[in-house]
């Protein structure tokens, strides 16, 4: 029995996966194999290589293990594919497919013996493990701490669950799909995870592990407001974090332990989750109902049986009209209008390589790429307006952005406007903050000129400088935009002039991206002051 994502060629999404039946007959679509919809699980396949297609092989090391098991085990693994096939097919409420899936999981799974599994990717040199992680634990009477280190024991244990892990894409995949009209877009991995519970897997001393070390990753200083208003309790907060990390990072990640380059040569999955884990925490009020504000209790004198609960505490957000929403999908399509506002006689010609760009509708919205774009579209529309636009919409006011910044030769920013964020698996680019990231001085008296509002620093010492809102933003997203890896879709005479004489679409943000970002901020001041000159 083997697992394969559809190839279809570069630059195509992989929306399906198929589970080989080792007794079928080739090419006979009703014996060959079973086919599951994984174009809901696609954004979190693994590191791509330039022509779009994955840069390994996520189930070989599964693969290679099933090989070792009978032929009786193989045909029981593919019946159980061929079981949980049929209920999708055939079961469509969905309480009680999720109530079948889950005793159908769990009669794959069980397939596995992790003890075996871990054994044989050790034996057979299938995984390397990075030199950062110890033989042994040293750190006497600090428990707590054992909680958050994986010895090496810990870590093959990890890579074994993981590889195990990798039989539920196919599941999950056509799950979400299944499921994500009927459930919040936040949950639908939480109600995935749920169908691993109940199998040895999920008993296992690895996955228990796993847990506590999620537990203790996330910031306890971290409000949790947003999860409760959007349904999930302070107890189960843990647990969806959990969900979110194992399906869109731990299941995917690459256990091999092989240099990735950059500079990166000792490769750890668990670092590489715990990145995540903070990325998510932080951005949760984006992916959820929105940033919350704690609301004090207004009477103090309630006694206990009278007190309302923290959700009650809390003002419904006014939902934005759907008559407003769809005014502003209505005026952004009109690409020739919007830049005639932004700009009057701004070239309207778009220098993307059309086929690249449309990759930005298989990945989630960029935070950074958002950013910016509500920058320039503060001068048309309230840039809040912006999170209200379907996804089409927003990717086609990427090509606005990108008309405008290159209008006012921000060349840079305009491909970052319309790069793809790549798949890096952890990998971050930093940048030194003394060095490439420092403006000259008469940008910042510009900047300060132009927003002289200060705050006090957070900072307790005596002579904490105050701080500046818009330097800060503009520190923030260059910050942001350079922690990335970008792939360039610009037509493919841009691309050695924008980098640097290389031919490769791999992207960084270049050395004065923050002042770029400046010189933009003080376009849009320009352009707001001069409009506000000619009103009177």
């Amino acid at each position: 029995m083997k697992i394969d994502i559809l190839k279809k060629g570069p630059n195509v999404p992989r929306t399906s996966l198929c589970v080989w039946n080792p007794d079928g007959i080739p090419g006979d679509p009703n014996t060959d194999h079973v086919r599951f919809l994984i174009s809901e699980f696609d954004k979190i396949s693994p590191e791509e290589n330039e022509d779009g297609l994955p840069a390994y092989d996520l189930f070989e090391q599964i693969s290679d293990f099933i090989e070792t098991m009978s032929r009786e085990q193989h045909m029981s693994m593919y019946a159980s594919y061929v079981d949980i096939r049929r209920l999708f097919d055939y079961e469509y409420d969905l309480s009680q497919l999720s109530f079948k899936l889950r005793s159908a999981v769990v009669k794959l799974l069980d397939h596995i013996d992790l003890q075996k599994l871990e054994y044989f990717l050790i034996s057979q040199g299938k995984i390397r493990i990075p030199d950062s992680i110890h033989q042994t634990w040293d750190g006497v009477g600090k428990e707590a701490a054992r909680v958050k280190t994986y010895i090496r024991s810990d870590y093959t244990a990890l890579v074994a669950m993981t590889a195990a892990l990798r039989l539920m894409i196919p599941v999950w995949g056509e799950y979400i799909f299944r499921v994500k009209e009927n459930v919040s877009n936040a949950t639908k991995e939480y109600h995935a995870f749920n169908l691993i519970e109940g199998s040895q897997l999920m008993a296992s001393e690895a996955m228990q592990k796993f847990a506590a070390y999620v537990e203790c990753s996330i910031p306890t200083d971290r409000d949790i407001a947003t999860a409760i208003m959007s349904g999930i309790s302070s107890e189960d907060f843990p647990r969806w974090v959990l969900a979110i990390v194992t399906l869109r990072r731990l299941t995917v990640g690459d256990i091999r332990g092989v240099e990735k380059g950059n500079g990166v040569k000792d490769f750890s999955l668990i670092t590489f989750v715990y990145t995540y884990i903070s990325f998510k925490v932080k951005g949760m009020d984006s992916s959820l109902a929105g940033k919350i504000t704690y609301k004090g209790t207004t009477n103090q004198n309630q006694d206990e049986e009278n007190n309302i609960s923290a959700l009650e505490e809390y003002r419904v957000k006014q939902v934005t009209p759907a008559g407003i929403i769809a005014m502003f999908e209505v005026y952004v399509r009109d690409n020739k209008q919007v830049l005639n506002h932004l700009c009057p006689g701004i070239n309207l010609e778009m220098p993307v390589n059309a086929e690249l760009f449309q990759k930005h509708h298989e990945r989630d919205l960029n935070e950074s790429q958002m950013i910016l774009l509500k920058w320039i579209f503060s001068l048309v529309m309230p840039p809040g307006s912006i999170d209200h636009l379907d996804k089409p919409t927003v990717i086609n006011c990427y090509l606005i952005a990108q008309a405008f910044l290159m209008h006012h030769g921000l060349v840079s920013l305009a491909c970052l406007s319309t790069a793809i964020a790549k798949r890096h698996d952890g990998i971050i680019h930093t940048t030194s903050i003394d060095g490439k990231m420092r403006t000259p001085k008469e940008v910042d008296d510009r900047l300060k000129e132009m927003f002289p509002h200060e705050r006090r620093s957070q900072s307790k010492q005596k002579n904490a400088r105050k701080e500046n809102p818009a330097l800060d933003a503009i520190t923030k997203l260059a910050d942001d935009l350079s922690s990335e890896s970008w792939l360039l879709t610009v037509r493919d005479e841009l691309v050695p002039i924008v980098n640097h004489n290389n031919l490769s679409r791999t992207y960084v943000a270049p050395d004065d991206i923050k002042v770029q970002l400046s010189k933009l901020v003080m376009i849009i001041q320009d352009i707001k002051l001069n409009r506000v000159q000619e009103k009177f």
